[in-house]
């Protein structure tokens, strides 16, 4: 219910020429007291802009790898709407799953440092084996590392995972 809300909002909010770029984790979605999903518009850009309308998201582990990259090297990355379906990938998983504990390798320089599922992005956060696997193709498809593969929010509103749902299962 919670995906199939934020796809909707997201479709809105793409339709009107913006990505949400805010998508950082569970404490970052809001329930009004009626129930219904509210999204701060913080961080929010114009699609295709190179700019913002507030800071750029700064937790790297729900935010999609292509502005991780262009923001650490000092650029500003164009806004994309495929952005705000990786971070909502990662927030279902958070939300399914919890964050699983993974040691980080030798690669990420931390050898036996414990860190948070997705923390370093889709490879360093595998979806554990136990969750069933319509959710896990759900999490990678919206996960996607190039983002021309990540579907659009009609596109994800349309997957396995979301079968069954009722339109007024949405909470908006």
């Amino acid at each position: 219910v919670l995906a199939r809300s934020v796809l909707l909002a997201l479709r809105e909010l793409h339709a009107a020429g913006m990505a949400h770029l805010g998508l950082e984790g569970p404490r970052h979605v809001l329930f009004s007291q009626q129930g219904r999903v509210l999204l701060s518009m913080s961080n929010a850009g114009r699609l295709g802009s190179r700019g913002h309308l507030g800071r750029l998201p700064m937790n790297p582990c729900c935010t999609a790898p292509e502005i991780v990259r262009h923001t650490a090297s000092g650029n500003f990355p164009r806004v994309a709407a495929e952005a705000d379906l990786y971070s909502l990938g990662v927030l279902i998983g958070i939300c399914a799953f919890g964050y699983a504990q993974q040691h980080a390798g030798p690669e990420e320089g931390e050898q036996g440092r414990v860190q948070r599922w997705g923390e370093a992005g889709v490879g360093a956060g595998e979806v554990p084996e136990w969750v069933p696997a319509e959710l896990r193709d759900f999490i990678a498809v919206l996960m996607a590392e190039d983002p021309r593969q990540r579907p659009s929010p009609e596109q994800a509103l349309n997957h396995p995972f979301l079968r069954g749902l009722r339109a007024d299962d949405a909470h908006l």
